[in-house]
């Protein structure tokens, strides 16, 4: 494993994830033995979120979007309950960071436990990128969007999870991953997971496999795959254990720590806030849901 001297991240923020954002750098600085160089993609991100951001250890670089790329990344979107179109920014990575040949990319609604210095010397074994495996993906969905594997436990193919990435740049952009990712967008095909599902079309033999700990995923309690899926509930009455051994905690789905309609549980949601600075204002969580109680 080589020598890591110092981690390169990128994040997209919009302001509405300003604190997860927040959370995710802060994080990563407290656990990561390297410097940090952060390159921030800001959407609609206030003077406000962006002194926190600064002030939390790391060197920021802010990447702002020209009139073009807002065009193009807002016209993808359609709605839904994830509700923002900015998670399209990140097909743009290659064009973000011509510089950079390495770059690890995580959603603003990670926090990070383990040192990134790790991750970021991981051998991709000439792959474009490093992701973990998303368990949570409907079997029926994901052969649907890209073709059985009888190979696989599971009966379906590897998918994986685009929150959390570590990406080889020059090979991104030698494959013109960018390019063909916004040509499947543009063909209007029935995307559930936004660009996570063209990505992983495109790149379905080239991902090299992080260990689970790298990307782990804790939904809301109540989450419940669809009837026709090949995985069963994610978590059930094993969710305590999902905090053991992560080196990197993912909130996924449309509700976050920080927001009321959250019902994680108190575990999960001290995770997040100890990285928030303090002045932050933390929701009030409902009775039926501050025990701390946990699915089955």
């Amino acid at each position: 494993m080589s020598t890591v001297t110092s981690v390169t991240l990128c994040m997209v923020a919009n302001e509405k994830f300003a604190i997860g954002a927040e959370a995710t750098l802060a994080s990563a600085v407290a656990a990561t033995s390297a410097p940090i160089h952060a390159y921030v993609v800001a959407i609609d991100l206030g003077a406000e979120a962006r002194r926190r951001l600064t002030d939390v250890g790391a060197k920021v670089c802010w990447v702002w979007l020209d009139r073009a790329q807002l065009e193009l990344l807002g016209s993808f979107y359609t709605e839904n309950r994830f509700g923002h179109w900015a998670t399209y920014a990140r097909v743009l990575l290659g064009d973000f960071l011509p510089g950079i040949d390495r770059v690890i990319y995580l959603d603003t609604d990670t926090v990070v436990v383990g040192d990134l210095t790790e991750l970021a010397a991981f051998d991709l074994a000439g792959c474009t990128l490093g992701a973990v495996d998303d368990p949570l993906i409907a079997g029926v969905y994901a052969r649907r969007l890209l073709g059985p594997d009888p190979g696989r436990t599971l009966k379906i193919p590897r998918y994986f999870n685009a929150g959390v990435m570590l990406i080889d740049l020059s090979r991104w952009r030698r494959s013109r991953v960018t390019e063909r990712t916004i040509e499947l967008l543009l063909e209007r095909r029935p995307f559930v997971f936004h660009d996570q599902d063209p990505l992983n079309m495109l790149l379905k033999n080239d991902w090299a496999e992080l260990p689970n700990p790298w990307n782990r995923l804790v939904p809301q309690p109540e989450f419940v795959p669809p009837a026709t899926s090949t995985v069963g509930r994610s978590g059930g009455a094993r969710r305590h254990l999902l905090l053991d051994d992560a080196k990197i905690v993912h909130f996924t789905g449309s509700r976050k720590p920080w927001m009321p309609s959250s019902t994680l549980e108190p575990a999960f949601a001290d995770l997040f806030w100890r990285y928030v600075t303090t002045g932050r204002s933390r929701p009030l969580l409902g009775a039926d849901h501050a025990t701390g109680s946990q699915d089955s």
